[in-house]
């Protein structure tokens, strides 16, 4: 079980060409921001977790969702507010 963390502001899930693509929030002690790019069937976590603002495509929920990737939502204490999974379908 392995989970992603992303983390402060512009934090955001993505699909680009077939492709998730995670990108970490702005840091403000570096002027780099970090990236991860994966096909969605490839991906190795179990869980994203979000605390910060930025934003997450309809899309890549999906894409999310049919590779069993739940998605946890954080608020600025640590608080859960929202928990994404898909729904098992007959």
């Amino acid at each position: 079980m392995k989970s992603l963390f992303l983390h402060g502001y512009g934090l955001s899930i993505k699909v680009q060409n077939s492709r998730l693509v995670f990108s970490q929030g702005i840091d403000p002690f570096s002027d780099k921001k970090e990236v991860l790019e994966l096909p969605a069937s490839a991906c190795p976590f179990d869980k994203v977790v979000i605390q910060g603002k930025g934003y997450v495509s309809t899309e890549a929920l999906e894409r999310l969702a049919e590779s069993n990737i739940n998605v946890v939502m954080l608020d600025k204490r640590g608080k859960l507010y929202s928990y994404f999974h898909k729904i098992e379908r007959p």
